[in-house]
């Protein structure tokens, strides 16, 4: 910290000049002290500069919708919290070979995918090792996923259980049940808008897709394409 304030001019110097450098030391103390420091302000500034930074204590609508930092860039106010603007996060997994399942009955079987659909992810892993998807950030992500599942037909309907499993934990999501019309050799699954909470203690975790079916049976099982993916929809979480 600065100490120029506490200076004192030399006794010999007149004592109009001693005055003047007294008050310039004060003020010089100030700029020092005012370094790499925002001010405050509860007012917009009646000529914003782009690339500046600048922090309100209340809300100005409608430009300054939150307290907090905020940036000027290309005109147009920037939130820069993390604690309100959304995280990017993307990537998906899919099926290119077709994957011969097992036949599908009442054990959970984990759908096989085999190759990543971004060259480039951003906080998610395409992990096909593990068959899904590795969440890096917390916070609360959306899955869509479709499945086309080759199977037996039979003169009856079924019923093929689907939900997102993570294998750390040992923890499930909620079950979608699928039908399966009667003398039918595919059954097409399609999901779309599932959110899932992913707390800081679980990233890194993997996310996969299990199948079964509760009270039917298929045979002949071969899941011929699909594709899992997630993007994130929240903030980051801490």
């Amino acid at each position: 910290m600065s100490r120029l304030g506490d200076l004192k001019p030399p006794d010999d110097v007149p004592e109009n000049l001693k005055r003047y450098l007294a008050r310039l030391f004060l003020q010089t103390d100030i700029v020092l002290g005012q370094n790499n420091k925002i001010s405050i302000s509860g007012v917009l500034p009646a000529k914003p500069q782009n690339g500046n930074i600048y922090y309100f204590n209340q809300l100005i609508p409608p430009d300054i919708l939150t307290v907090g930092f905020w940036g000027y860039a290309d005109d147009e106010w920037v939130y820069l919290g993390a604690d309100k603007s959304v995280t990017a996060a993307y990537g998906g997994v899919r099926i290119a070979t077709p994957w011969a399942a097992a036949n599908i009955g009442a054990t959970w079987q984990t759908v096989a995918f085999d190759t990543e659909m971004l060259t480039i992810p951003r906080g998610i892993i395409q992990d096909v090792v593990n068959e899904g998807l590795g969440l890096q950030i917390a916070g609360v992500y959306n899955f869509s996923a479709n499945l086309d599942i080759k199977h037996n037909e039979v003169n009856a309907g079924r019923v093929l259980q689907v939900r997102l499993h993570n294998p750390t934990t040992g923890l499930s999501g909620l079950v979608i049940n699928f039908g399966t019309g009667r003398n039918t050799s595919h059954t097409n699954v399609s999901i779309g808008g599932v959110l899932l909470e992913l707390l800081s203690t679980e990233t890194g975790n993997v996310l996969q897709i299990q199948i079964s079916s509760a009270a039917d049976s298929y045979t002949a099982v071969s899941v011929e394409t699909g594709f899992m993916s997630a993007t994130m929809v929240s903030e980051r979480r801490f």
